[in-house]
């Protein structure tokens, strides 16, 4: 199962990689920038990106290509952090350090609750890329979403770590028996 949602999430991590690549390199913004902009940033960006012509329309519909990616993306690191922080809570000895991987499960899905919002005002915002005034900046939903993200990774890989470093230094060599044959 982890293996399946390691291969889902570096596929679709390179499919939203090239999406966004494709309009960072015709606007100099990526995906983040409008993740993070106020709301006048954020209607600028829209406005260039839908001036942009790309395929059969603009960059907004690369842009809303990468938002729907998006929410495979949101479902297999929530479900990795969720995973790999239930793997390694039933290995993890310290029990404060297991208790943070038990919030971890909390923390994922709230990430993910976060990131799920962030997608849905992105949409919103590419849907009303032409209405004046109808803009909603997302930096509220993001910003936690990294934060909480960036908690759920670095209690797991500090986890890893102190298994890894107790787990060597524990181990008792076990003697071995020479045994010497005389013809």
């Amino acid at each position: 199962m982890r293996t399946i949602l390691w291969i889902i999430l570096v596929a679709v991590a390179i499919i939203l990689y090239q999406e966004n690549n494709v309009i960072s390199n015709r606007t100099g913004q990526g995906i983040a920038c409008l993740e993070f902009a106020n709301s006048y940033d954020g209607k600028a960006t829209l406005y260039q990106w839908d001036a942009v012509k790309y395929a059969d329309g603009t960059l907004i519909g690369v842009a809303q290509s990468n938002t729907h990616w998006d929410f495979v993306f949101i479902l297999t690191y929530v479900l990795l952090m969720i995973l790999c922080s239930s793997i390694q809570m039933q290995q993890e000895k310290n029990s404060f350090l297991n208790a943070l991987l038990r919030l971890n499960l909390l923390l994922a899905v709230l990430a993910g609750l976060l990131d799920v919002t962030e997608d849905l005002i992105l949409l919103y915002d590419l849907r009303h890329v032409n209405d004046p005034g109808l803009y909603v900046s997302s930096y509220w939903a993001t910003l936690p979403k990294w934060i909480l993200s960036g908690w759920v990774v670095l209690v797991w890989v500090v986890s890893l770590i102190k298994s890894a470093i107790f787990n060597k230094s524990t181990k008792v060599p076990v003697p071995v028996a020479h045994v010497s044959i005389v013809n």
